[in-house]
């Protein structure tokens, strides 16, 4: 995996948001630019499947992924947006029109 060009504390320096970690707070910009202002930009990061950087590994649970999410009442809410719930790849809109909530 290469590594960062440059210190990621370094590149948080400065930032505002929700959270007290500064690398969580370099992320949520990175990836929903100006969201706390309600904006809507599509994220500056791009992801990619590389699979020569492949890391075999198994996650272990007693239910499906997705946990809660999946006991949830289709008229239930959340207090974050959508786009806030996204999974690299996937929209949080197309699961839940998969699901037919």
């Amino acid at each position: 995996m290469e590594k960062p060009k440059n210190d990621l504390q370094y590149l948080s320096e400065g930032l505002e948001g929700r959270s007290s970690n500064p690398v969580a707070v370099l992320f949520d910009t990175l990836l929903h630019p100006d969201a706390d202002f309600g904006y809507d930009y599509p994220s500056v990061l791009h992801w990619k499947l590389e699979q020569h950087h492949y890391i075999p590994h198994l996650v272990l649970g007693k239910g499906p992924p997705g946990g809660a999410w999946h006991n949830m009442e289709g008229s239930m809410l959340t207090i974050s947006f959508g786009n806030w719930m996204e999974l690299p790849g996937l929209k949080f809109k197309d699961w839940v029109s998969s699901k037919r909530r």
